[in-house]
């Protein structure tokens, strides 16, 4: 019986962040459009033992250069800025920011408008154990991969099919698809993973109908292929850092994202995470 849950609170004000858990990718906030803060549960990113929070600072701005930048020497330009991300665990009934918090780990990185020149994007982290968590998860043991050509076209392969079919209204193989997802996350909040499933589609079906999107046709070209959790996953984005698969909108803030990161289990690329 589940008698309490684990979240993730961000904030970025003045500033530029993005937050990854266990080197997994959870979210990018600050200025317009982005958002300033962000929250929700985030069992399926936590790892028995030691785990990690990270914020990189001024991240690149594709998805390639996300940890690299450029490379230059930039001046901190703007406001003081300050970017947060805290894990905390509730009992289970209470909502996220009440004062039912235990806050278990934080990570916290400031400027000040005279902030000096220095290379960016810069990162922020702490380490810190939780000990036993939701046992294993299938992309630590996932092989390690090398982005290349080959793995490109690897990943084209397994989403190209989901995209047809999600284009032609057929939604059924991209929940097939995230089978091991949903196992994985009936795992920790305690529900089986095929009702997990069945939820989805329904909502994706429904949402579907009542707002009449479709998939938006990929642009293969702007494919980017993001190396994560240890070089186990990779997450598969437009160059503008988004999910290669999402709906069509006539408003930016309505558009569904399909993510999908990728490792190699049993000598075959499918969907982890």
């Amino acid at each position: 019986m589940i008698d309490h849950f684990y979240t993730i609170e961000m904030s970025a004000q003045g500033c530029e962040a993005e937050l990854y858990i266990n080197d997994l990718p959870f979210a990018r906030r600050g200025p317009p459009p982005l958002g300033e803060e962000v929250g929700g549960p985030v069992h399926p990113y936590l790892i028995d033992g030691v785990n990690e929070l990270a914020l990189v600072m001024r991240p690149g701005a594709r998805p390639a250069t996300a940890l690299s930048g450029d490379g230059a020497r930039r001046s901190w330009v703007g406001e003081a800025g300050q970017a947060k991300a805290i894990l905390a665990r509730y009992p289970y009934g209470s909502t996220l920011g009440s004062p039912d918090a235990v806050e278990l780990a934080a990570v916290t990185w400031c400027a000040t408008q005279d902030e000096p020149a220095r290379p960016f994007p810069c990162v922020a982290a702490t380490r810190f154990d939780l000990g036993a968590m939701f046992g294993p998860w299938a992309w630590q043991q996932a092989d390690e991969l090398v982005l290349d050509e080959t793995l490109e076209a690897e990943a084209r392969a397994v989403l190209e099919p989901l995209a047809e079919a999600m284009a032609a209204g057929r939604l059924v193989p991209w929940i097939d698809a995230l089978s091991l997802v949903f196992e994985e996350a009936g795992r920790c909040y305690e529900e089986l993973g095929e009702a997990m499933a069945a939820k989805s589609l329904k909502l994706i079906e429904l949402d579907r109908r009542e707002r009449g999107w479709t998939l938006e046709p990929a642009n293969w070209d702007a494919l980017e292929l993001r190396l994560c959790g240890h070089n186990r996953l990779i997450e598969c984005l437009a160059r503008d850092g988004k999910p290669i698969l999402r709906s069509t909108s006539d408003r930016p803030e309505t558009v569904n994202f399909f993510p999908a990161l990728l490792g190699r289990v049993d000598g075959a690329l499918r969907i982890l995470r």
